[in-house]
């Protein structure tokens, strides 16, 4: 999904104190008044980029100054939903939009950034609420369009995958099959729904910091390789190294499942991983063996 983006006016203060923070400032005020639509997703947080050469917490700390000193200017409290939104401060985020939404009621921007936070947290029909609202306010805003296909379909598969759960039947799985062609993630059939399904819940697990359930989608016998000796050994690592972080995206995509003669699957895919401190896209390999407890990971490579 993508996000809207306002690059507020800021007033310069003749003031020898004020020269550093003049500095950063003055790369907020090429485009003045400003509501810039962007096409795609920021890798982070799926937001968009604020200005060149700033960090976000500077451009929090100097939208949150500027909405402190007049609470009533929107394009401040836009800035700093923006802001606060790529740090991860989804709470705050929301709140800042919403107080965009009551200073300037008929901006569309704001409803199309709401959902993108509401997308990140899995509350995919308050998303589409959103969506709704923003192209009400605006018939012509291509990118709520786009942004409220994208979520119909992620509502179907996930309407479809709770379907197999319950009844895992030949028709409901072919649909499953049509419909994650229309996600852009190729299958080489026949495909067990379960795999997909086991695949997600791994996903999942990992963008939530769970890692009970993270390392349940590993077999017992997963072979962590490298230099950890032992599946105990590469779980204490993993866990440390989750815990630390503030926040984890991991987006699939182009996801392609075969099966091995054996009976296992090698599913493909890129990933694109995004924390606080840490991205990467890389092209990985997983193979799923059915276990009485379902489909497990026995093997992970990056390509």
């Amino acid at each position: 999904m993508s996000e809207a983006e306002l690059v507020p006016l800021f007033r310069f203060a003749y003031d020898i104190r004020m020269l550093k923070a003049f500095i950063l400032i003055i790369m907020l005020c090429i485009q003045m008044f400003l509501l810039v639509p962007t096409e795609a997703r920021a890798a982070a947080t799926t937001t968009a980029t604020i200005v060149p050469r700033i960090t976000d917490t500077a451009a929090i700390a100097l939208y949150q100054t500027r909405v402190n000193q007049s609470s009533d200017d929107y394009k401040a409290w836009f800035g700093l939903g923006v802001a606060q939104a790529k740090q991860h401060h989804l709470q705050e985020a929301i709140a800042a939009f919403r107080r965009v939404i009551t200073l300037q009621p008929a901006l569309a921007e704001p409803h199309n950034n709401l959902a993108v936070i509401y997308d990140e947290q899995s509350k995919y029909q308050a998303a589409v609420n959103e969506l709704e609202t923003s192209l009400k306010l605006n018939p012509g805003y291509t990118t709520a369009y786009k942004n409220i296909g994208d979520l119909y379909v992620k509502l179907a598969a996930n309407a479809y995958q709770k379907a197999l759960r319950e009844n895992d039947r030949k028709e409901i799985r072919q649909r499953y099959m049509r419909l994650l062609h229309v996600l852009d993630t190729p299958q080489t059939l026949p495909v067990d729904s379960g795999v997909l399904a086991a695949l997600e819940a791994w996903r999942t697990a990992w963008s939530k910091r769970d890692t009970a359930a993270y390392f349940s989608a590993y077999a017992h016998d997963f072979e962590p390789g490298g230099r950890f000796g032992s599946f105990v050994a590469w779980k204490t690592y993993k866990r440390s190294v989750i815990g630390k972080r503030a926040f984890i995206h991991v987006k699939l995509e182009h996801i392609k499942a075969v099966r091995l003669s054996d009976g296992r699957f090698r599913v493909t895919f890129m990933q694109h991983f995004r924390s606080d401190v840490f991205n990467s896209n890389d092209r990985k390999e997983l193979l799923f063996k059915l276990t009485p407890d379902g489909w497990k990971i026995v093997q992970e490579t990056v390509q």
